[in-house]
């Protein structure tokens, strides 16, 4: 039997979360504010800000899989959610609506898997 864990984010912390991913690359969003969170799922899971600039401006700003899975375990860091460091974490999306992190067991050395 495993146990995984899953943590699903609202429309306003996926928005954080991203948005502070970009802030610590170096490369905020623009100026202005999110009209739509759009969950992007081809080619693969992920997100898109649509936004309306402050000079009227209309700009997507896409993230993929990778990106959001970062930017949800930032938040989670800096929220100081406990989380185990060494074991693999997807991005899932639950009911059709809800991204979600999706932090999987670690493998213990010596076990089998069944």
């Amino acid at each position: 039997m495993r146990e995984y864990r899953v943590i699903v984010f609202d429309d306003p912390e996926i928005v954080m979360a991203l948005s502070g991913l970009r802030r610590k690359q170096g490369r905020p969003i623009p100026p202005g504010h999110v009209v739509k969170l759009e969950i992007l799922q081809t080619p693969e899971l992920g997100a898109a800000l649509h936004i309306e600039t402050d000079d009227g401006r209309k700009v997507v700003e896409k993230f993929d899989t990778r990106e959001v899975a970062a930017g949800f375990v930032a938040t989670l860091i800096e929220r100081n959610v406990p989380m185990q460091a060494t074991a693999p974490k997807t991005v899932s999306l639950i009911e059709g609506r809800w991204l979600a992190l999706l932090v999987h067991p670690a493998e213990k050395k010596g076990s089998r898997r069944n």
